[in-house]
């Protein structure tokens, strides 16, 4: 999968049209701004820039506890743990894992509980 984007120059023309998007937005957090945000991190991640991937997901997250959507900050450190994981650091995937969970147990969000489960 990462040739062929590479290849097709898919990442390249997603970039650019996220920088279009991102051009077009208020200043400020928003959900957009996490779709933008999460777009990025897929495709960092997607070409190996495992670094990049996690700083973006992080940006996200920030985001989103500025917008008080804390069950997508939730969702997102799931993404943060499986490129943790990818990147090499197994524990520091487990501690996003674990706070998903217990954020998940404290808020009776079974489908969340089983998300953090099956990372």
């Amino acid at each position: 999968m990462i040739a062929i984007i590479g290849a097709a120059g898919i990442g390249k023309t997603a970039l650019a049209a996220l920088d279009r998007a991102e051009a077009l937005m208020p200043p400020g957090a928003s959900q957009l701004r996490v779709n933008i945000l999460t777009t990025r991190s897929t495709l960092a991640s997607m070409r190996g820039d495992f670094t990049s991937g996690m700083a973006y997901i992080r940006q996200g997250i920030a985001v989103c506890e500025q917008i008080y959507d804390h069950i997508r900050a939730a969702k997102l450190r799931n993404n943060l743990a499986l490129d943790r994981i990818m990147a090499g650091d197994p524990a520091g995937a487990l501690t996003e894992l674990e706070q998903v969970l217990a954020f998940a147990e404290r808020i009776g969000d079974r489908q969340l509980q089983i998300m953090a489960l099956y990372n």
